[in-house]
C-alpha cells in the first residue's frame, strides 16, 4: 500500500487528519493516482414542490463514500454507469431528506431549482440539468463530528472522459 494523500481538515473545534491508502502496485503510474474527493464545498438552494431549502454540497467521486465510511440508508451510491445518465445524480443526507421531503420517499425526485429562476446553465446557453436523488446517506458533518448536521448533498464528479472536470485543488 502507498500513502496517496494526508489532508488536515479543520473545524471550529477540532482538527482531523485523513490518510488515504491505496494499493499502488495495481496502478500503471502510481504518481498519477486520483484522490476520491474534492475539498471545495459550496452552498446552494434546492427545491421540491415549492419547498426551498438552503443546503451545502460537494462534488465527490465514486469512491468517496467508501473512503469516508458513509452509510447509505436508502438507494445507492454513485457508480461508473452514471456517466450515461441524462440527469445529474445526487445523494442527500438524512437532514436534507427530512427538511425537503418530510416522510415522502426522495428517490427519483428532482431537487434542482425551477428553470425560470435559473434560466441558463454554465455559459448561458442551456437550462441546468436535473438533480435527481439516487440515494440518502447518514448525516455528514463537513466541519467535523462536533459540528451540527446541516442539510447536505453530494454531486457526482467525473474524473475521466471528454467532459470530465479536472482536479484543480489537489
Amino acid at each position: 500500500l502507498g500513502l496517496i494523500a494526508a489532508c488536515l481538515l479543520t473545524g471550529p473545534v477540532q482538527a482531523t487528519v485523513i490518510e488515504v491508502y491505496i494499493d499502488t502496485s495495481t496502478l500503471a503510474d502510481p504518481t498519477n493516482a486520483v484522490l476520491a474527493f474534492d475539498l471545495t464545498g459550496m452552498s446552494d438552494t434546492v427545491e421540491y414542490q415549492g419547498r426551498r431549502i438552503d443546503s451545502f454540497n460537494n462534488e465527490v467521486t465514486d469512491d468517496f463514500g467508501q473512503v469516508m465510511r458513509l452509510e447509505v440508508t436508502q438507494g445507492r451510491w454513485f457508480e461508473p454507469a452514471d456517466d450515461a445518465l441524462t440527469y445529474d445524480p445526487v445523494l442527500i443526507n438524512e437532514r436534507l431528506k427530512h427538511d425537503l421531503f418530510g416522510a415522502e420517499d426522495p428517490l427519483g425526485k428532482n431537487i434542482a431549482p425551477k428553470p425560470d429562476e435559473h434560466p441558463t446553465g454554465p455559459g448561458g446557453d442551456k437550462a441546468p440539468r436535473e438533480l435527481r436523488v439516487v440515494g440518502v446517506f447518514t448525516d455528514f458533518r463537513e466541519d467535523g463530528e462536533l459540528s451540527g448536521p446541516e442539510p447536505y448533498f453530494f454531486r457526482r464528479s467525473r474524473i475521466a472522459g471528454a467532459d470530465a472536470k479536472p482536479y484543480y485543488n489537489l
